[in-house]
């Protein structure tokens, strides 16, 4: 995983592509070339279309391969996504929490507090809860795969919800 940790700026080029899956609409930002955001199904068309509005400033970008990809994903098809993420400003702790929760494969969880061992700070499950909770390239950095230590689901900020984080958990657990 390439990121660049650089903050915002306006004179960045942010586009969008929308892609349509089974259970829905869903887009992917990119911010100079890199994979910047994702909106997971859940929103209408023209919420969709609105939320991207107000995100890009630039014209409709298309990445074939990871429009196919994310519809081979909500098929049910084992995916490894390795695309090229922007993270806009984070801890060094987040970025490791991230780049260590790229490396929970398919079909896999974690727990909060695992994530937390995993990213050299134990006992920072409650940390590892709220950088899930603003994570903006959810699937890309698959939030969905961590889960409470007691085998709850925990939370899920994408729209749908827990509900859409336990479909795709069992999306993956029969691909």
């Amino acid at each position: 995983m390439r990121t660049d940790k650089a903050t915002s700026v306006p004179s960045q080029k942010r586009g969008a592509m929308i892609v349509k899956t089974k259970p829905g609409y869903m887009a992917v930002g990119f911010c100079e070339k890199l994979v910047a955001r994702v909106w997971l199904p859940g929103l209408a068309l023209k919420g969709l279309k609105r939320e991207i509005a107000q995100w890009s400033n630039h014209e409709n970008i298309v990445d074939e391969t990871l429009a196919k990809q994310l519809v081979d994903y909500f098929d049910g098809k084992s995916v490894n996504f390795n695309h090229k993420l922007k993270l806009w400003t984070c801890s060094d702790f987040a970025g490791k929490v991230y780049s260590e929760l790229m490396k929970v494969g398919w079909g896999k969880t974690v727990t909060y507090g695992q994530l937390a061992r995993m990213a050299g700070k134990d006992g920072a499950g409650r940390a590892v809860g709220n950088i899930m909770s603003r994570n903006l390239i959810p699937l890309l950095i698959p939030c969905h795969r961590v889960t409470r230590g007691d085998g709850s689901l925990g939370g899920f900020t994408a729209p749908g919800g827990v509900t859409l984080k336990e479909k795709m958990l069992r999306l993956e657990s029969n691909g």
